[in-house]
């Protein structure tokens, strides 16, 4: 995991970009990318909590193209 970009700006939104890799037994690996931006307000909680959903898409991104084999965006 080669997290790129982890930004907040405040009143506007928190983003993640990431490029990351999976290796299957007998696979070739499998290099993905991840951007996700989520709005936020100016309060501590909207950001956080803006930063928490970006790592959620990231974690789930990650578990659904290791399940299917190929890189799946983020929702």
């Amino acid at each position: 995991m080669d997290v790129q970009r982890f930004d907040t700006v405040p009143g506007r939104y928190a983003s993640l970009d990431a490029v990351w890799r999976l290796k299957r037994v007998g696979q070739a690996e499998l290099t993905c990318r991840t951007s996700v931006q989520t709005v936020a307000d100016n309060s501590i909680t909207s950001l956080v909590n803006a930063h928490q959903a970006n790592l959620r898409k990231l974690a789930e991104a990650v578990r659904g193209s290791a399940g299917r084999g190929s890189c799946l965006q983020a929702a």
